[in-house]
């Protein structure tokens, strides 16, 4: 994809995130619901931003963005209840999200780095998760994720901040 095409892509997501967030995870939460998969096994925000970081590494614009984030969360739920009938657990694997690596031609090293990330945000409180994939992935200013995490300005930023450099 083109660096402007990308650019617009991003902010298209961000647009429908900003202003659907609740409608995506309540569609999530109804869909988990409807295949038997417990709430606490995988949270419907869950299933939502890994939905969203598959959306994000799309190639190629995508035309009709709001059925096709409806569509990738509903595969999402499908993969997750998978998961859960086979026993196995949640992974944010279906996103193929392409991190910087310090050594670009280890072929490995970005999966290294994608599970760091993985662990790393799977062990933040779902809202401060949010305030980080808006903050960090998605590039949203401190209103635009106090917006979406419901805060004020300086608390999203705080949020994203804090899961940014605990450690």
């Amino acid at each position: 994809m083109v660096e402007g095409q990308a650019v617009k892509h991003a902010e298209a997501v961000g647009v429908l995130v900003s202003e659907r967030y609740g409608q995506l995870v309540g569609y999530a939460r109804k869909r988990l619901k409807a295949l038997d998969v417990p709430p606490a096994w995988v949270g419907a925000e869950d299933v939502v931003q890994n939905a969203l970081a598959s959306v994000l590494a799309h190639g190629e614009p995508i035309e009709k963005l709001r059925p096709y984030v409806f569509t990738v969360i509903k595969n999402e739920v499908w993969r997750a209840a998978q998961r859960y009938r086979s026993g196995l657990g949640y992974l944010a694997g279906g996103a193929d999200v392409q991190l910087e690596a310090e050594h670009p031609t280890d072929p490995y090293g970005g999966v290294d780095l994608r599970l760091d990330l993985q662990t790393a945000l799977s062990t933040l409180p779902p809202q401060q998760r949010r305030a980080v994939v808006c903050a960090k992935a998605l590039k949203f200013t401190q209103a635009e994720t106090a917006e979406v995490i419901e805060t004020a300005p300086g608390e999203g930023c705080r949020r994203a901040y804090m899961a940014s450099y605990s450690g």
